[in-house]
């Protein structure tokens, strides 16, 4: 969620994640607002709700990007991503 680089004008809100058992807690009450370095980044990890076009496009930019952190995808599907758009074209 921090802001790495632009074309974006500021960062995503974030919001602190603890885990308990198998289930992930969000506290949607106290956002974090602290900045990540980029040297910072090897040891972060970000999720990507969706397993569409856009978020295989958000895994894939944060790697051409030399993002170093670990990527998890959340989706209902349970095939690789593909291109939704395209199927409406023909």
């Amino acid at each position: 969620g921090s802001l790495i680089e632009p074309v974006a004008m500021k960062g995503l809100t974030r919001y602190s994640v603890t885990r308990q058992g198998d289930n992930l807690i969000v506290d949607t009450t106290s956002n974090i607002n602290e900045r990540a370095d980029n040297d910072q980044l090897a040891d972060t990890h970000t999720i990507i709700v969706g397993g569409g076009g856009a978020g295989f496009m958000t895994a894939h930019q944060l790697r051409q990007g030399g993002y170093g952190g670990k990527i998890t995808m959340i989706s209902k599907d349970d095939k690789a991503p593909y291109n939704r758009p395209l199927l409406s074209k023909a």
